[in-house]
């Protein structure tokens, strides 16, 4: 978990240019592990456009390296954690149109609110080159992407933002507590949190989004384990990012540790052909996959 003392204002550290002694810095604190930014600056992170310099959508038109040196491989944000009480209840709901009992509904807003009080997700990111060959398409000219569906979505793309999010060990520990004294409350919990990280990490999505300007559009974000992208390709993500900078490990079946962590990859291209063809759920022949996302982008 990357220590906040010390922690510097992103917009001097990462987008100021032409102050040599903010970029040293900068790299000092990278190496280290100790940029973060808050719930608050998230936004500023992403969007800031720096003065005499590029504009905030440049950002993603190079990638770190090219930003600030080869150094800075990634940047480190603290994203506010983001869920709500109507995802909540359709996940435990087995039946369409059904009304939650008073009972559970208390219990979900208590478990939301549980989730939201642990602190803001920890996530870890860059923004690599893709390269396309007759073979399929790889993460910096170096890392093959395996899965057939997502070479064929990201043909398109120039490349790709790699990420990380994670809300941490104490929500895994608190989870197991309340498991052992009320198996239901422990249930609920559980997929509160899960649903927690999911949304958290589509807030960071929309951000990527916004970053991208008029002429570039996302598809939609992938993880190993979905699609047909197989779960052991967690590792090809461990050797891009440091995921040890924001408490995450990769253990020996590819799951990741704390169990709410999300990695994946989401690609940046043209937004004509992106928005035509970055959805790999249109190349899939599963018409009735629960998590299956019809039409274009």
């Amino acid at each position: 978990m990357p220590c906040k003392r010390g922690a510097h204002n992103a917009r001097s550290c990462f987008f100021s240019q032409g102050h040599r002694s903010e970029l040293k810095q900068a790299l000092h604190l990278c190496r280290k592990g100790r940029i973060v930014i808050g719930p608050s600056e998230t936004a500023s992170l992403i969007n800031h456009e720096p003065a005499n310099s590029t504009s905030a959508a440049s950002v993603f038109a190079q990638t770190p390296c090219d930003h600030l040196r080869e150094e800075v491989q990634y940047r480190s944000v603290d994203v506010a954690v983001t869920a709500t009480e109507e995802r909540v209840l359709n996940s435990l709901s087995n039946a369409e149109n059904s009304s939650p009992s008073p009972r559970t509904l208390r219990t979900v807003q208590k478990s939301l609110k549980i989730v939201k009080e642990m602190g803001p997700a920890q996530a870890i990111w860059t923004v690599l080159p893709l390269h396309h060959h007759h073979n399929g398409t790889t993460l910096q000219g170096r890392i093959q992407l395996t899965s057939r569906k997502i070479n064929r979505t990201f043909r398109h793309c120039s490349k790709a933002v790699v990420f990380a999010m994670t809300l941490g060990p104490e929500i895994d520990q608190l989870i197991e507590e309340t498991q052992s004294k009320n198996v239901s409350r422990g249930v609920v919990l559980d997929r509160a949190a899960s649903i927690a990280a999911e949304q958290t990490v589509e807030a960071f999505h929309k951000k990527v989004k916004q970053c991208c300007g008029p002429d570039m559009a996302t598809t939609h974000r992938y993880s190993p384990g979905y699609c047909d992208w197989p779960i052991d390709d967690q590792k090809r993500i461990a050797s891009v990012l440091p995921l040890e900078k924001c408490g995450i490990r990769v253990g020996s079946t590819s799951l990741l540790q704390p169990r709410k962590s999300v990695t994946g990859i989401i690609g940046i291209g043209p937004r004509g052909v992106v928005t035509q063809n970055g959805n790999a759920c249109k190349l899939c022949g599963h018409r009735y996959c629960s998590f299956r996302r019809k039409g274009n982008i």
